[in-house]
């Protein structure tokens, strides 16, 4: 996923953070030009394929936050 998101045109950053506590647990970090470009990335084939698909289903849970920039 990170080789093809950061090639994204709208994507700014993407980092991919693993727990030292606890193995089984991460902390994506995104940040897109705009509503559209983060719409672009979730609507992509390898999306789809690789967090729809593969990654989802073998989640226990899934937290979701989205934040605005306050500068």
């Amino acid at each position: 996923m990170a080789t093809h998101t950061r090639k994204e045109p709208g994507n700014i950053h993407y980092e991919i953070n693993r727990s030292v506590e606890d193995p089984n647990k991460f902390f994506l970090y995104e940040v897109y030009v705009d509503d559209d470009a983060l719409k672009a990335h979730s609507e992509s084939d390898y999306f789809k394929k690789y967090v729809l698909e593969e990654a989802l289903p073998l989640l226990e849970k899934r937290e979701r936050s989205v934040y605005k920039e306050l500068v």
